[in-house]
């Protein structure tokens, strides 16, 4: 059985250093997100799993619109708050079982999101 990371003990204090890209292979995720993305902007970017932010920042610039990175550990939060603040950028509570619905307060799915 595999063992849970607890990204709160310890991991958030490493994880965007050792998980950094350099601009180039981030502006070829972004293209290739674009290319499977539909033409009009402004996109709003829902990013589950956002750790410290990688993307985020970068997805926000692609799209134009705002972006939602929904991140469970606390602590991955506040790195990427800290580390990758952009004005288009949210960085919210939530797991892949409970998506936040930034319109209503509610967790997606919901009636209104």
């Amino acid at each position: 059985m595999l063992r849970r990371i607890k990204y709160d003990d310890r991991q958030h204090l490493v994880y965007a250093r050792g998980r950094a890209l350099p601009p180039d292979v981030i502006a070829a995720w972004m293209a290739e997100f674009a290319r499977h993305s539909p033409s009009r902007r402004p996109l709003t970017v829902l990013d589950l799993g956002s750790g410290t932010g990688r993307f985020s920042p970068a997805l926000a610039d692609t799209f134009g619109g705002p972006v939602y990175g929904v991140e469970p550990s606390a602590r991955m939060r506040q790195v990427a708050a800290d580390l990758t603040a952009h004005p288009s950028v949210s960085y919210l509570q939530g797991t892949a079982e409970k998506i936040p619905c930034p319109a209503t307060g509610a967790t997606w799915p919901c009636s209104t999101c």
